[in-house]
């Protein structure tokens, strides 16, 4: 592509604006269900006959923030009513769990989804890889023992059955290894660019390949390969760890992928899965970081290995026994975004 092509090129992408694609749903997704969350436990609750009435927005912010979420999603009819009203369910499921471990009446609710929330919410300094809670409730009265009356929820919405459960960037873990992920991707991905004639800016370069249907899926298959290849590298890592350091990998992975940090002067939190099919009542289940069978099996286990799966998955295995698996993939778009690495069940 000569120097003219590509400006003209450049300028009617940029005049077309930002295509939508699935990561721009998925923000709005989980901004509606966590916002609408944190809506209904500001509600009514009646432990007694375990019912929630009613709802209240935290702020002008939160109430804007929804409401720009759910004019996102109409291009999806019925994906805003969807999270709705999984939102209620978990909300309900959040609230029973925490009624029955002594912590009761909520004084007040705080959105705390990006860096530097939690500690606005409750001046405790806390990372979100330490804790990912997306919601945290301050209640009125607590259990014996309970240093403050916090508790978060990690939200997860889904028509899944299972829910992955971490979301996150190969930086900590490339450093964690000594093995620079970012750097190998954007050295592949600068080469795939080169090759093809497309834009070194990866904004422009995620419009091109959306508007090249067959360079796209030429895009994918490079994708793959690279996944392969940071799947096999990281695999081969944390082997050589579990031979030479085994708990330092148990405590990675309970605190990288289980977020299970223990932390006694942190904020408790607890994963809260909400699960719904149109035209069926959504569902909800929580789940407590340091109890729930993966946590006990990694906890315990006399030998953590990593197995290859498929063409980007990692089996996480205790005692030779699969736990949860990892996933190498690009946040969306092939070539043109970031490298992820996502905790599945």
């Amino acid at each position: 592509m000569d120097i003219k092509s590509f400006i003209i090129n450049t300028i009617q992408l940029i005049e077309k604006g930002p295509l939508k694609g699935g990561s721009h749903y998925n923000t709005a997704r989980s901004a509606a269900n966590e916002g609408r969350m944190a809506y209904y436990l500001k509600g009514e609750y009646d432990p007694n006959t375990n019912t929630l009435k009613g709802g209240n927005y935290i702020d002008a912010a939160h109430r804007s923030s929804v409401e720009s979420a759910k004019k996102q999603l109409e291009d999806l009819p019925g994906e805003y009513e969807e999270q709705d009203k999984r939102a209620k369910a978990m909300a309900v499921a959040f609230l029973k769990h925490a009624h029955e471990k002594g912590y009761k009446n909520i004084e007040r609710v705080h959105l705390t989804n990006k860096p530097g929330d939690i500690k606005k919410a409750t001046g405790i300094e806390l990372s979100q890889q330490e804790n990912p809670s997306d919601i945290i409730a301050k209640f009125k009265e607590t259990p014996p023992g309970a240093k403050h009356g916090f508790m978060g929820a990690s939200a997860k919405s889904s028509k899944k059955g299972k829910i992955g459960f971490h979301n996150g960037g190969v930086g900590d873990i490339g450093e964690f290894l000594n093995y620079n992920m970012e750097e190998l991707a954007n050295k592949r991905q600068n080469q795939f660019a080169k090759e093809n004639g497309l834009s070194n800016v990866k904004s422009v370069r995620k419009q091109e390949l959306k508007s090249r249907p067959d360079l796209y899926n030429h895009a994918l298959a490079k994708a793959q390969e690279l996944h392969t290849e940071v799947r096999d590298n990281v695999g081969k890592l944390y082997n050589k760890m579990s031979d030479e350091d085994h708990e330092k990998l148990r405590n990675h992975l309970l605190n990288t992928f289980l977020k299970a940090s223990e932390n006694s002067e942190g904020v408790p939190y607890v994963k809260v899965s909400g699960r719904s099919k149109p035209n069926n009542e959504a569902s909800a289940t929580v789940e407590e970081a340091h109890d729930n069978p993966i946590y006990h099996a990694i906890k315990n286990a006399k030998k953590i290995t990593m197995q290859p799966s498929g063409s980007a998955y990692l089996s996480v295995m205790a005692d030779g026994k699969r736990q949860f698996g990892i996933q190498v993939k690009h946040n969306s778009t092939p070539m043109a975004t970031s490298l992820k690495m996502n905790g599945q069940p």
